[in-house]
């Protein structure tokens, strides 16, 4: 007897895990929101419609002044990271010179260098492969991986890059934090 086997395209399944739920926790914005935060923690994301909102997440409310995340300095961030109960250890973003959306972890302190890796991530599954620069702050290092758990092809650490090299843009899956 000759038995028929079904192929469910591809797209069919893509189509499906999009209008799944979603295990991201939403603030203002919602899950679609353009800028999240991501507590190393927890592991919760929260996304936002405007950066404001996120650092103002980030704050506890108290910093509203920073609408624009290429208003992020390591001044802007000691002054979050005064007002908050965790600090700012990077920021992932998905144009070149720390533009466009942005992918934000937070921790409980600030990276030790010497110690060698203080976090690491797999990078929540809106921001994913989407990485064109990324700034570390609160002494942190940032070095960003192709696949998730830290496999495949890697750049950095660095304090910053203002455009990733070519092999990893757009392809970033998990993250460490130094």
């Amino acid at each position: 007897m000759l038995k028929r086997h079904f192929v469910v395209p591809l797209y069919f399944v893509f189509a499906a895990l999009l209008a799944a739920p979603s295990a991201v926790a939403s603030g203002t914005g919602g899950a679609s929101g353009k800028h999240c935060v991501t507590a190393l923690e927890s592991g919760e994301t929260t996304c936002y419609a405007s950066f404001a909102e996120a650092v103002s997440h980030l704050s506890g409310g108290k910093v509203q002044d920073i609408s624009s995340p290429r208003e992020l300095t390591d001044t802007v961030v000691d002054r979050i990271n005064a007002e908050a109960a965790s600090v700012t250890v990077g920021v992932l973003y998905d144009d070149r010179d720390f533009r466009g959306d942005t992918q934000i972890f937070s921790g409980p302190g600030a990276c030790v260098t010497s110690r060698g890796v203080d976090y690491q991530a797999n990078i929540p599954l809106r921001f994913n492969d989407r990485t064109t620069s990324f700034q570390g702050f609160s002494k942190c290092l940032v070095e960003i991986y192709e696949h998730t758990n830290w496999t495949g092809t890697w750049e950095g650490p660095y304090r910053s890059k203002a455009s990733v090299d070519f092999f990893i843009n757009n392809k970033a899956s998990s993250v460490k934090f130094w």
